[in-house]
C-alpha cells in the first residue's frame, strides 16, 4: 500500500471539506513550512518516546484526541505569531495529557475551545485505521507514520483555518 500518505491526506480533506473547515483553496502560509517539519518531527520523537516508557504499541483514546487538540493549538499559536509578527516557539507541552496550553490570539483560542475539529479529525483518524489498518500492518507500515500523515495534513486546515479566522 505505497500510497497510504495520499490516502490519509485525502481522508482528512474530504473531514475538512464535509464538516466545512475547507470550503475553498488550502491557504499556505510559507513562514510555516520550517516550523511545520520541527513540530512533526519533535511530535514523532515525543510519541516514540512516550510508546517506549508504556511499552506500548498503540496510543489510547484520550490521548488520540489530545495530539489532535494539540494540533489545533500549536496551529493557532503559530498563525497568531505570524499574523502579529511576533517569534513562534512551538513547545510539545500538553501533547498526549489533555492539558495543552494555547499561546494565541484570543478569538483563535475561543474557536479552539468551541470547536469540534480535533475530535472531528480524530474520529477520521480512528474510521481510517479500522478500514485501512490491517492492510497497512501487512504492508509494513508503520501506525504511527500514519498517525502523523494524519497530523500534518490536520496542520495543515488548522493553519488555513485559523488563518482564514485572523483575516476575518
Amino acid at each position: 500500500m505505497e500510497n497510504f500518505a495520499s490516502l490519509v491526506a485525502m481522508s482528512v480533506i474530504h473531514t475538512a471539506e464535509h464538516d466545512g473547515y475547507l470550503t475553498g483553496p488550502l491557504t499556505v502560509l510559507e513562514a510555516l513550512a520550517e516550523p511545520e517539519k520541527e513540530l512533526c518531527i519533535g511530535m514523532l520523537k515525543q510519541l516514540h518516546l512516550h510508546l517506549n516508557r508504556a511499552n506500548c504499541l498503540e496510543l489510547t483514546g484520550e490521548e488520540i484526541v489530545s495530539i489532535y487538540t494539540f494540533v489545533l493549538a500549536k496551529a493557532a499559536e503559530a498563525v497568531s505569531a505570524v499574523v502579529n509578527g511576533n517569534p513562534m516557539e512551538l513547545e510539545l507541552l500538553g501533547m498526549l495529557d489533555g492539558k495543552v496550553p494555547y499561546y494565541c490570539d484570543p478569538r483563535l483560542e475561543s474557536f479552539c475551545h468551541a470547536t469540534t475539529l480535533p475530535g472531528d479529525f480524530a474520529k477520521t483518524f480512528h474510521d481510517f485505521n479500522l478500514h485501512y489498518g490491517d492492510a497497512l500492518t501487512k504492508e509494513g507500515v508503520e501506525p504511527v507514520l500514519v498517525l502523523m500523515e494524519s497530523l500534518k495534513w490536520t496542520w495543515r486546515i488548522c493553519v488555513h483555518v485559523c488563518y482564514e479566522l485572523l483575516k476575518k
